[in-house]
This record gives C-alpha cells, structure tokens and sequence, in this order.
C-alpha cells in the first residue's frame, strides 16, 4: 500500500478499514491493518486484527509471526513463543522467525534454545546475541570459545565489539576483540558555534523543520521513553537541516583527524565513504532513554538543540558506557562517562558505545538530532 511505503500509517489503517468494510473476509486487508498498527507502537489493536486474520487464513505463516511478535510487545512470552513455533512449522527457513523466537527464549531464561534459533540466523546481531546468552547463562567458556571462532571470521561487528568490551571488564581480563578495546578513549565534542554566527538561530530553524515531520510518541518497550522521535531522513526535513548535514560531516573530519594514528579496527577501516542518517528526538518532562547502541551504524552522534540546564544534578545528561542491553553486572568498576551538555554541543563516538540520558524531572523538553555513520 503507497501509504504504508510512505509511513503515513493512519491513512493505511482508513483505507484497509474501508477495504473490508466492502469485503468482511479480506484477509490480506486485516494483515496489512495489523502491520499497520504494528508500525503506530498500537499492539493490542493489532492484536485483535491478527485474531480476525487467523480465523480467516489459518495456514498463513507471516499472520503467526506477526501476531507472535505483537504478543512479545505486549509481554505476553509464551504465547508469543506458541505463534512463533506455529509460524516455523508452515515455514521452516523463516530466519527472521528464528531470530524472534530466539528474542523470545532470551527473555524468559531459555539461553540454550535461544542460541539454537540465533545460530539458524547467522547474522551479525544473532551472533552478538548468542554471545550475550552464554554471559547471561554464566558459561563463561563457552563464552570465550565462541567469541574466538567470530573474532577469526569477522572482527567489525559493532554489537559484539560492545559486548566483548563489558564482558572483558567484568571478568577481568583483556578484551580480545580487536574493533576498539577502549571505545570511551574516542569520545570527542564538538560544537555548532564552530559553524555558524548565530547558533541560536540556526537550532530555532532546525527545530522548526524537524517538528513538521511526522514525530511518533515512543512505546515503553524502545530505548526512547517519554519522547517523540522521527524516522530517519532528518536531514531532508529542510534547508536548515541539509546545512547541518554539512556541518556533521565536518564534524567528522575532524573527528578522524584526531584520532586517525590509533591502531584500531575502528580507525584502520574508517568509512571513507558513507551514508549519514539522523532522526530528531524530543523528550518529555520524565523522558530519558535507556542504555544502547547503534548497531548498522560505524559512527554515532548527537547534536544538542535543546539540552536540559538550570539543574544542579545530572537531570537529561548523556552517560556513555560500557555497560547495556541489562547484562549482568559483576563489577560495578566499569567505565563509563556522563555529559552535561550545552546548547550546540556536537557529540561522536564509536557505535559501539552504550548510551543513555539520564531521566529529568524538570517541566521541560530536551531535544537533539542523533546521527549515525552507515559505511557504504
């Protein structure tokens, strides 16, 4: 549908209501609904249409891996896991399945199977999370054993470069992973000042042309809370906001610059070429975001539009660590670092780099453009 494929959801919903208005048993209508509702974080509407889905196609593989996955949202596990087993017993090869399943298994404690599903994957975060059970499950061996047979095959995932940092401070020991070994020694910040002779001005502007996309409210399950954010492709929302593009890349070249006599994966394979993808995200008062990386990116960043000031605490500020994804931790001891920025601040740093915001209190908003290096 033109309408899903543009991310205007409520108009998909409308015409797939009207769609089977005309014809009650329309199957693929109430899919597409689901889907839909799905894409607007809206699981127990979807929920219901999937039921409906079912009753009319019963032997539809993708509905039970939907409806799994809209179950696992609404932190209904096991019964995700039933639809997710429904789906792979119609469709065994399914890997976008297995990896679900898998997600679902993490959950609730079965690592073992979950690796099982993960290794049917095969792809760079089913690795990084077959990595996270073993650690999970205290099978610190077979944690070690594995990570050497990836090292061997590849030594550029970002997610098992994160986990392998954390796992390697917590047990006390060297990380062998040869991506960045100490990612928080690449931290730099940058400003907008650098760039412009009324930077006030040009984050109004920015505002302005960011608040006329399309802004979701984010669900409790993602990393954004209490918060707004817009898909990706900022840097399309205006002239002001292609003029910060610009100045992003810069940014980075400075940024390379100073770090480019490092003997790392991280510095030797820079991405000379790449795409640079942003989205805007505005918290609310009690808005923060959970501890995470950027995965698909090699890069990440913030700019700060709106940061939040008047405070004598840590309220909005960005802490960087080693430690996400709720790993256990045995050592309190490990790195981590916490930015207070200001308004214009430029922030880069290793993808592989945990971040979160500290949640605040104060009746306000915090807004920024996060921005990601995708190597080409």
């Amino acid at each position: 549908d033109v309408y899903s494929k543009l991310n205007n959801y409520d108009e998909a919903i409308g015409h797939y209501n009207k769609a089977i208005e005309i014809k009650p048993d329309y199957a693929e209508a109430y899919s597409n609904l689901g889907a839909s509702f799905v894409n607007l974080h809206k699981y127990q509407e979807a929920s219901e249409t999937y039921k409906k889905t079912i009753l009319l196609k019963p032997n539809y593989a993708d509905t039970y891996s939907d409806f799994g996955l809209t179950l696992f949202e609404l932190e209904q596990r096991e019964k995700a896991i039933y639809y997710y087993r429904k789906s792979i017993r119609i469709r065994p090869g399914n890997r976008e399945v297995h990896y679900n399943l898998g997600m679902a298994l993490k959950e609730i404690g079965r690592y073992e199977e979950a690796i099982t599903h993960y290794d049917l994957v095969d792809d760079r975060n089913s690795i990084a999370l077959s990595l996270e059970c073993l650690y999970l499950a205290k099978q610190y061996d077979k944690f070690n054993s594995r990570l050497k047979s990836v090292i061997a095959k590849n030594d550029k995932n970002i997610r098992v470069a994160a986990v392998s940092a954390f796992v390697a401070n917590q047990l006390k020991r060297e990380d062998p992973y040869p991506f960045c070994k100490n990612p928080l020694n690449f931290i730099h910040i940058g400003t907008l000042d650098n760039y412009t002779n009324d930077t006030d001005k040009f984050i109004d502007n920015i505002i302005s042309e960011a608040e006329k996309e399309k802004l979701v409210w984010q669900p409790r399950k993602k990393a954004t809370r209490h918060g707004f954010q817009t898909f990706s492709g900022i840097f399309k929302a205006g002239n002001t906001c292609s003029i910060l593009e610009s100045f992003i890349k810069n940014e980075l070249d400075v940024y390379y610059s100073k770090f480019s006599k490092k003997d790392c994966i991280f510095i030797k394979y820079w991405p000379h070429e790449y795409k640079l993808e942003g989205w805007y995200v505005r918290l609310m008062q009690n808005g923060y975001q959970e501890a995470h990386i950027h995965p698909n990116g090699w890069i990440s960043g913030v700019v700060y539009l709106k940061p939040i000031v008047g405070t004598n605490s840590n309220d909005g500020a960005l802490e960087l660590s080693l430690h996400g994804h709720n790993l256990p931790i045995l050592n309190e001891k490990f790195p981590k670092t916490t930015h207070n920025a200001k308004k214009g601040d430029i922030i880069i740093f290793p993808s592989s780099v945990f971040h979160k915001t500290i949640p605040f209190k104060e009746n306000s908003q915090r807004c920024v453009i996060a921005f990601d290096v995708v190597p080409r």
